[in-house]
């Protein structure tokens, strides 16, 4: 990690009901590489293969996490979606 960067992290997945919601949309297309024509392609998001591991159980996340505290000020690395007291976890 650099000292001049800002990480900041998303850890909640998306609610199942928008997920299920989305993928029902056709027209709603998502870019993602494509290793066969070795470009990004837009896509349906019912054409994804659906990944629900929690942030904190990903190998990469729990990587990126490490590394961002190594600066000298931890707080160059930030949760930005918390939970507030008036607000419920996502189904």
């Amino acid at each position: 990690s650099h000292e001049c960067t800002m990480t900041s992290r998303i850890e909640t997945l998306t609610p199942k009901s928008v997920w299920e919601s989305t993928k029902e949309n056709v027209k709603e297309l998502i870019p993602v590489w494509d290793a066969d024509s070795q470009r990004m392609e837009s896509k349906p998001l019912k054409s994804l293969e659906e990944n629900r591991t929690p942030y904190l159980e990903r190998g990469w996340c729990i990587g990126e996490i490490s590394w961002s505290s190594l600066r000298y000020h931890n707080a160059q690395d930030q949760r930005i979606d918390c939970l507030g007291s008036n607000q419920v976890e996502p189904d």
